[in-house]
């Protein structure tokens, strides 16, 4: 569901090395650019708000 909503990067598996090793990167990259997260947070938010309205009305 995180690729879904646009957060694919912040999806990650803990059985699986690769993700384990980029966390750290990730995190730092949130912190070092905090209006971009933000703002890709609230668009992930606004499509799981918006998606059952559009489901609704098909």
């Amino acid at each position: 569901m995180w690729r879904d909503i646009g957060l694919g990067d912040w999806l990650f598996d803990f059985d699986n090395e690769g993700d384990v090793r980029r966390l750290p990167s990730a995190v730092l990259a949130m912190d070092t650019n905090p209006v971009e997260s933000i703002a890709n947070a609230a668009k992930a938010r606004q499509y799981v708000h918006q998606r059952p309205r559009e489901a609704w009305n098909d």
